[in-house]
């Protein structure tokens, strides 16, 4: 991953505006590494109160994945 990632054009005013008014949280799927790199490379990780990586490939444990996030944050997922 190379350093630094470029963020599209006004990600991080965006992201500064949505972490002072909302708790954010991250989710992404693929090799754990690489994206805690692109994430490090970003440097976006402190707008984020929480930081999921899931790391299998089929539909349906994408689903199981992403269903399983409101219960570990105890949340609405609406």
């Amino acid at each position: 991953v190379r350093q630094p990632l470029p963020l599209i054009p006004h990600a991080k005013e965006n992201l500064e505006y949505l972490y002072r008014n909302y708790p954010l949280y991250l989710v992404t799927m693929g090799n754990r590494e690489i994206q805690e790199a692109k994430i490090q490379s970003l440097g976006i990780e402190p707008f984020f109160k929480g930081i999921f990586i899931a790391e299998t490939a089929t539909a349906q444990s994408k689903k199981t994945y992403y269903d399983r996030i409101p219960k570990l944050l105890q949340a609405d997922p609406r």
